[in-house]
């Protein structure tokens, strides 16, 4: 049960929600349909995704499409902003499985997280986190949106990779 519990922490800090009224230079976005909607903001070098109800693992091949490329002109993302009230779950075990290659296969290129989310159990995931991901991860309670927002944007400068 204990293994259950740690990638359901895991599911919560790759999946949330973001105010899509923030300004913004949005230079991907999901499709409509998806589950899990993501925008990568290029010129700041921040992730933001959010899920839109059980995640499945199409959704996870398209965000690692995207994150790919953007990685192949850059040595990391700054950050990844989470923005959520409640994790929506898998539709699936594939989905589940995708999800945590998706996490296993990036957290050693993103330098902070960023969870914006109420509630007791958003409290525990920063240390909880600190087992299994190399970032940096600060919990933001959603009044504080804005405080999470300059927490990423203060770390390192994205640096861009040099031509081949």
């Amino acid at each position: 049960m204990e293994h259950g519990r740690s990638a359901a922490a895991l599911g919560a800090l790759a999946n949330s929600h973001i105010d899509s009224n923030r300004a913004c230079s949005p230079i991907e976005l999901t499709e409509d349909n998806a589950m899990l909607n993501h925008e990568l903001r290029h010129d700041e070098g921040i992730l933001v995704i959010r899920p839109e109800g059980p995640l499945e693992a199409g959704d996870f091949a398209a965000l690692a499409s995207q994150v790919d490329a953007y990685l192949e002109k850059r040595y990391t993302l700054r950050g990844v902003l989470i923005r959520a009230k409640a994790f929506p779950g898998w539709k699936d075990f594939g989905a589940m499985l995708a999800h945590l290659k998706f996490v296993r296969d990036h957290h050693n290129q993103i330098e902070r997280v960023a969870v914006v989310a109420d509630g007791a159990a958003a409290s525990i995931l920063p240390n909880l986190a600190g087992h299994f991901i190399h970032a940096q991860v600060q919990r933001f309670d959603f009044a504080r949106e804005e405080a999470a927002w300059h927490w990423l944007r203060e770390s390192g400068d994205v640096t861009v990779r040099a031509a081949a």
